[in-house]
């Protein structure tokens, strides 16, 4: 299991929170780099630590993923608000839905930010 590291800022959650939504299918399209880049450009201010955030989710372990998926997804909770986290999760459908496909990967990881959010 992952080590315990230092929480994350909501941007930088939501930015890890796409970025694993986007490669748990195993590919990365250049339509879901573009919604990650719309993302981090309405987020400038508050992502200073993103070359971090890369190297860190780069080197994950995959048994890792889904508990840090989880974490992550508790953390953009505690720091949001409803309305931000509705926004977020019309943008994770914008992103899961810019390749043309949903895979059953990206569906668990939706399903599983709609439970810790309480969502119905």
């Amino acid at each position: 299991m992952e080590a315990s590291m230092p929480k994350l800022n909501k941007a930088l959650a939501g930015y890890h929170l796409l970025v694993m939504i986007a490669h748990s299918d195993g590919v990365f399209s250049s339509s879901e780099e573009k919604v990650i880049k719309e993302y981090l450009s309405s987020n400038p201010g508050d992502l200073e630590n993103l070359n971090a955030s890369r190297k860190r989710l780069k080197e994950m372990k995959n048994d890792d993923r889904f508990y840090h998926f989880q974490q992550t997804a508790a953390e953009y909770y505690a720091q949001s608000t409803e309305l931000e986290r509705m926004a977020f999760i019309n943008l994770v459908f914008e992103l899961i839905q810019s390749d043309s496909k949903i895979t059953i990967e990206e569906n668990h990881y939706l399903n599983e930010l709609y439970n810790t959010w309480g969502l119905d």
